[in-house]
């Protein structure tokens, strides 16, 4: 079968770009579909046959300035010729099949990873501007843009014929707002850097996220400004300068890292920390695969990987006063290590590829 992969842009070799190398590689003879290519390294580690891409040219400071654009380069993007079309995709690119369905007698076969809603455009206006940063990229649009991207991406789930998703948490919110039901497929986790260590020293308590509105950050501070652990944040973002100003000596933000370095974070975790219940957080797989336990939101991703008291503890008020207590009884609370070796195994056994090919087959 003739299939196009879609990808909104290639920035770097995150997580995203990982799912889509898997994709890739179970779908061989694939056309590529992206935007942007900004880090031409990564296409070096992909399998596809031809590549299409847009003439814009832009960065993530810069894109809003070419947001009115965007249309015109997806009507010149033709997939008449494809059989299947294979979305991994958060941004415009995946509305690329309403763009294109008058022009198709019949239409492809349409495949979905769906990491999570389109931001922003499910909330209320007011939140929204709650949220959102003067000067960024979000800020650029109207509440009647934000509608349209609405209706635009309503229109886009109700032609999905096969919905993946990389959570519990997200397969619920897919649920919710679109009415159809994704199959769960977990991001794969590096298998040859994510191990258990051994006699590693504890030394911290860890979170891994962008450092954005939305993020629930603020409940971090508010809790650990309270008390003296020492907490390590990993990640990058429009907030992190604003936030580390806020926070105590005992709070470190580190920046963004590699793999092998957020590893070695991990392996000298007291516990890693989940506390946002809108976006998925790869580190909690990795924390996982990894023997570490987690503290974690009820809702959030966190929580399908823990056994509750034995591998993790979970929390339901996402306030300081919902998450200190968790913290204060996670230092009480001796966790069975059998039972997190067993849960390092089950993580790291998980196969991507062979699980992809299995829902290919439905």
């Amino acid at each position: 079968m003739k299939t196009a992969v879609l990808h909104d842009w290639i920035l770097r070799f995150s997580i995203e770009e990982v799912i889509l190398q898997k994709i890739l590689g179970e779908l061989p003879q694939s056309s590529l579909f992206t935007l942007q290519v900004d880090d031409s390294t990564v296409l070096e580690k992909l399998n596809y046959i031809k590549l299409f891409k847009s003439k814009i040219s832009f960065s993530e400071k810069t894109i809003w300035k070419n947001i009115h654009r965007f249309q015109q380069e997806l009507e010149k993007f033709s997939l008449e010729e494809f059989e299947v079309i294979f979305t991994n995709s958060v941004g415009p690119l995946r509305w690329i099949k309403t763009q294109k369905r008058k022009e198709l007698k019949t239409g492809p076969v349409q495949i979905a990873y769906l990491h999570e809603p389109y931001p922003f455009i499910y909330l209320d206006w007011e939140e929204v501007q709650d949220r959102i940063q003067i000067g960024s990229f979000w800020s650029k649009f109207s509440q009647g843009d934000l509608e349209d991207f609405k209706k635009n991406d309503l229109a886009y789930a109700q032609g999905i014929d096969l919905a993946l998703t990389n959570s519990l948490m997200m397969q619920s919110k897919i649920r919710n707002l679109y009415g159809i039901e994704a199959h769960v497929l977990h991001p794969p986790v590096n298998k040859s850097v994510f191990l258990p260590k051994e006699g590693a020293q504890k030394k911290h308590f860890l979170v891994c996220s962008y450092i954005e509105p939305g993020y629930n950050l603020e409940v971090l501070l508010n809790s650990f400004n309270y008390i003296k652990d020492k907490l390590v944040i990993i990640g990058g973002g429009s907030q992190k300068q604003k936030l580390e100003l806020a926070s105590r000596g005992n709070i470190h933000w580190i920046g963004e890292v590699d793999d092998f370095t957020r590893a070695n974070y991990i392996a000298e975790a007291h516990a890693v920390i989940n506390t946002d219940i809108e976006h998925y957080h790869h580190i909690v797989r990795e924390s996982a695969a990894m023997g570490v336990p987690i503290i974690c939101h009820k809702e959030s991703a966190g929580f399908e990987n823990i056994e509750e008291g034995v591998t993790g503890l979970s929390y339901t008020e996402n306030t300081a006063d919902g998450l200190l207590p968790a913290i204060f009884k996670f230092k009480e609370t001796n966790f069975n290590d059998e039972a997190l070796s067993q849960r390092s195994t089950e993580t790291l056994a998980y196969s991507f590829s062979s699980n992809l090919h299995r829902l290919l087959e439905l």
